[in-house]
Formats: structure tokens, C-alpha cells, sequence
């Protein structure tokens, strides 16, 4: 199906490509279906792109890549059935942004509420985490590096396997 959107212009984003969030987002409870989008060629960021509003967008990304047991704490606050063993049917994503106040530009994402989607089901909810030590605007400069070495690694190990 083809969509219209602000960043993008128009999109075809096939059905088994469509994210169903049921519950919506905080502050964003009646668009329920999305679609990522790379953000552009071996970055780790991607876009959730809404399908009900051109304009509705975030940039999200991984926080595995720097935090490689977060989705272990997820789980315990969500009722969905995860367990170590599918672990690899579910993403985890943190909404990010760039804070320009102050001196120095910042770029913080989201760990207090990520978004969890299921890969098989294509189905995503925005977990939110209580009584933990994360944050809603983490700062994530000091994992750059770590973040582009976890990255790379993957972009190499997925390079091989396909050769």
C-alpha cells in the first residue's frame, strides 16, 4: 500500500511490513499502525514512520548495541510471553532526540519506555519500565563508540553470511 508522508514523500510499505500498535504511543494513542525505515545505509538509526499521519515520525534505534542485556530487563514488565529462547523474534527500539539546549547538542533516547515488537506477529507496545535506574532522555554520546563497534561487527558477521 502506498503512503503519503512529510520526510519521505510517498511510500509503498507491503502489508507484512505494517507494525500494528494496539495501545498507540505515549502522547500518540490514536495512531496505532507504523512502519520502520532506514534511515539511510549502515546507520543503526531508523525511522518509525506513522501510516495514519504523514507528519508522525521518530528517529529510534537499538539500545542492544550498547546495552546487550536491556531487552532482559524489558521482559519482566511486559505481558507478552518472551522467553530467552525467542529472544530473536523480538526488537527493541528507543525512541531518540536531540536535545539543542544548552552549549552542547545532545542526543538522548528513551530507555524508561521502549518500543518492543514482535517480529513474527507484527505486533509493537511501548513498555514502560518502573522502579528502574534508566532514564526518558539518557544520554547516549558516551556509547558512541561502542555503538559503532557493535554495529560494524554485525554489518561484517551479516556480509559473510551472505557470501
Amino acid at each position: 500500500m502506498k503512503y503519503n508522508t512529510t520526510r519521505f514523500g510517498e511510500i509503498a510499505v507491503p502489508k507484512e511490513e505494517e507494525i500494528l500498535f494496539s495501545e498507540g504511543l505515549i502522547g500518540f494513542k490514536d495512531k496505532k499502525k507504523y512502519t520502520i525505515l532506514t534511515h539511510r545505509e549502515n546507520s543503526p538509526l531508523f525511522w518509525l514512520q506513522s501510516l495514519e499521519d504523514p507528519k508522525t515520525a521518530f528517529i529510534i534505534m537499538s539500545p542492544l548495541l550498547f546495552l546487550p542485556h536491556y531487552l532482559a530487563d524489558v521482559c519482566k514488565h511486559i505481558d507478552w510471553e518472551i522467553k530467552e529462547e525467542n529472544f530473536s523474534d523480538f526488537s527493541v527500539y528507543g525512541i531518540m532526540v536531540i536535545d539543542k539546549e544548552g552549549e552542547k547538542q545532545q542526543i538522548l533516547m528513551n530507555l524508561l519506555a521502549p518500543l518492543v515488537i514482535d517480529q513474527k506477529k507484527m505486533m509493537g507496545k511501548q513498555v514502560i519500565i518502573n522502579n528502574s535506574t534508566y532514564q526518558v532522555a539518557e544520554p547516549i554520546s558516551p556509547y558512541i563508540q561502542q555503538i559503532t563497534n557493535t554495529f560494524t561487527s554485525i554489518k561484517n558477521k551479516l556480509n559473510n553470511v551472505k557470501k
